[in-house]
């Protein structure tokens, strides 16, 4: 899909959830105007964007309507089609979307009975993995280490192993399941090169049997960002 073609999307922002292309999300909803939007997608076979929510201050996105919502949906958010996996007596639904690509938010279009953006499709680098074999041998391990300690269940184990068909499919599993910090999970789903999410990753992720990302990593990227956004202020 192309970079400037204009869409518009549903967008269900959730606090703490990064929702990556290449994984699929279960979801457990419950309020009536998000269970219509999920009805409605489903209904015409359109994509549904999930957005890390944060406060409404300092919002990046424009459109007139904007102070209407209570939540600041992240600009660049993953989307996919999504399915009902289960239905409950207090009209509650489970859900699972599979992650299809990135979206980058625009303008607030609509917002009864749920928030619809203007936004763009985003594509990703093509590049050469060569030199980042040894990052995907490692994540990949560690990847696998963690489904056997927190996936006992076989079936459910080969159900996991067969959406890891890919290098991308490997990062973006590592970088929801492992990746606490959700602002370093926020700036790993903005990067477009692969090999630059491969290098994050690795060098979050600490030689732990826990494998748990090093504070110290996440505070340097989380500076750097910061000074990168000074500077754009400043010119």
């Amino acid at each position: 899909m192309g970079n400037k073609k204009d869409i518009i999307i549903p967008v269900l922002p959730i606090p703490d959830v990064v929702f990556f292309p290449n994984t699929s999300l279960p979801l457990y909803i419950e309020e009536s105007s998000y269970i219509e939007m999920i009805n409605d997608c489903i209904r015409d076979e359109k994509p549904i964007a999930v957005s890390l929510a944060q406060p409404l201050s300092s919002h990046p996105i424009h459109g007139k309507n904007i102070s209407k919502i209570q939540y600041r949906p992240s600009q660049i958010s993953g989307y996919g089609i999504p399915i009902i996996v289960e239905q409950y007596e207090n009209n509650a639904i489970k859900i699972l979307i599979k992650g299809m690509g990135r979206v980058k938010l625009h303008e607030l279009v609509q917002n009864i009975p749920y928030p619809c953006f203007k936004a763009e499709y985003l594509n990703d680098l093509i590049e050469d993995l060569t030199y980042g074999q040894n990052y995907v041998n490692r994540i990949n391990s560690i990847l696998q280490t963690w489904i056997s300690v927190n996936i006992t269940n076989s079936i459910e184990q080969e159900a996991f192993y067969s959406n890891l068909k890919t290098t991308s499919d490997i990062v973006d599993y590592v970088a929801m399941l492992m990746i606490h910090d959700r602002d370093i999970r926020q700036l790993i789903l903005e990067s477009d090169s692969l090999f630059e999410k491969l290098s994050m990753v690795n060098a979050l992720l600490e030689d732990t049997g826990r494998h748990l990302e090093n504070i110290e990593i996440v505070n340097a990227i989380k500076h750097f960002e910061f000074i990168e956004k000074l500077s754009k202020v400043a010119h």
